[in-house]
């Protein structure tokens, strides 16, 4: 279920949005509707954006562990991308999947990768 929360939660903006779209009413009259819709958007839009820098810790990816796998698969991978605020280089690490937490040993990444634009 806590793959889903995400998902739910992006859901819910789009249908949101959509019904603010075309809402079958012309401004004056769905004028209500528009600002609940709004008001909607903008609170679900937060919350996913906090659960994607609380919960998920930029997170993209986090596979299963393999059966019978090797000594640093059997937690899985996870890739973590980063991208400092006001800086134009994206860092994606490839890590353990264990290592959720950026304060876990296993966080430093098995490997890791700095794009820049320059």
């Amino acid at each position: 279920m806590n793959e889903c929360k995400p998902l739910v939660l992006g859901l819910v903006t789009c249908i949101l949005a959509l019904v603010a779209q075309f809402y079958p009413v012309k401004f004056p009259g769905s004028h209500t509707v528009l600002v609940a819709c709004v008001a909607g958007y903008c609170v679900f839009h937060v919350l996913l954006q906090l659960y994607i820098t609380y919960v998920e810790n930029g997170m993209l990816l986090v596979t299963k562990p393999k059966e019978g796998g090797s000594r640093t698969t059997d937690s899985g991978l996870a890739i973590r991308c980063k991208m400092q605020r006001f800086n134009e280089d994206v860092s994606i690490s490839v890590m353990r999947g264990d290592a959720q937490s950026p304060a876990h040993p296993a966080a430093r990444g098995l490997h890791s990768f700095t794009f820049s634009s320059s």
